[in-house]
């Protein structure tokens, strides 16, 4: 019938099946809907709107931005600038750092302070951003 090799890997296969039915019976016992925590695990799972809330945030940053769209650089958080081309979390993160620490930037000229930008990422951006509105 089957050979000693096909019996063990049938054993194992069955094995694996078992478990995971035992691991799904486990977690079914959770009070929490399913997924909950994947979105945003510090909040309580039964705090829907919440949840959507953080749900439409995160796909609109993940977005690129629209034609005409505009961040402002003199307001915007991290994860806003780092929609813009060619900007990354790490050059995000530096403009934030240096308008904290300097004050706003006003213009394009001011954004050329910040440590990684040059005249031509100053250029380059220079369609996507506003100042002080």
């Amino acid at each position: 019938m089957f050979t000693r090799d096909e019996r063990r890997a049938l054993l194992f296969l069955s094995l694996i099946a078992a478990s995971g039915g035992v691991l799904r019976a486990v977690r079914a016992g959770r009070s929490e809907p399913p997924g909950a925590g994947l979105v945003a695990p510090h909040i309580p799972g039964d705090d829907i709107a919440e949840q959507a809330a953080r749900v439409r945030r995160a796909v609109r940053l993940a977005q690129p931005l629209q034609p005409g769209e505009k961040v402002d650089l003199d307001r915007a958080p991290m994860d806003e600038i780092d929609r813009l081309p060619g900007v990354g979390p790490a050059l995000a993160r530096r403009i934030v750092a240096d308008r904290d620490a300097g004050g706003p930037f006003r213009s394009i000229e001011g954004l050329d302070r910040v440590p990684g930008i040059g005249p031509a990422t100053l250029r380059s951006l220079a369609p996507w951003v506003i100042f002080g509105r």
